[in-house]
């Protein structure tokens, strides 16, 4: 790929969830120092923290696992709950942190918020157990098939949940590259896009999973 040549959507495609996630956070960490506030505006030092904030959580997701503040992670009765609230929490901060900017300022908070909501997106997304295969197992054993409800649900399990397995990645999958189109239209309007090309090269050779 040529440096004079944003990614294009084949090229983004390649990338893994990841992959796509670690490239927004990149491009919102690029544009970070842009989010300069006048130093009277009120809570100023809470907002700039709130957009490091969300490019930190979003760095963590595509590098590994977020790290729950102390205050959360003291109850992880549910880990997946707790991410999706601590990163819905973020994006907010970060998008108020937007609102209260103008111009260069606003993008870079928007930035920060596109990329973490992408990731509470991304991970409501699950797999729910099929329907039909309950029924079929209520059935059975109302009838008193015990060996008949066990291979409804084996059967079941074994050709459907690999489906809705896979279509549900697929799903995470469009959220990620719809994310990163939405920051790399905002950043191209202030970041060289030899950067941006640089930086979805970097993800390709050292992120990519």
């Amino acid at each position: 790929m040529s440096y004079s040549i944003m990614p294009s959507q084949p090229e983004l495609e390649k990338l893994s969830i990841r992959a796509a996630i670690a490239y927004a956070a990149k491009c919102a960490r690029r544009m970070q120092p842009m989010y300069d506030l006048p130093p009277d505006t009120p809570n100023r030092d809470d907002l700039v923290t709130a957009v490091n904030q969300a490019i930190t959580v979003a760095e963590q997701y595509s590098t590994g696992e977020i790290r729950l503040p102390a205050s959360q992670s003291t109850v992880r009765f549910d880990y997946k709950y707790e991410v999706e609230k601590f990163a819905q929490q973020t994006a907010e901060a970060a998008q108020k942190a937007a609102g209260v900017a103008s111009g260069t300022a606003r993008d870079a908070a928007n930035l920060a918020a596109i990329t973490v909501k992408a990731i509470v997106d991304i991970v409501y997304v699950s797999v729910k157990e099929d329907p039909n295969a309950a029924w079929m197992y209520d059935e059975a054993i109302k009838d008193h098939s015990w060996d008949i409800a066990q291979d409804i649900i084996a059967e079941e399990t074994k050709h459907t949940r690999a489906a809705r397995e896979a279509e549900a990645e697929a799903r995470r999958r469009t959220l990620a590259i719809e994310a990163i189109r939405e920051v790399i239209r905002i950043a191209s309007n202030h970041i060289e896009k030899d950067l941006l090309v640089s930086d979805y090269q970097f993800v390709m050779e050292h992120l990519q999973s």
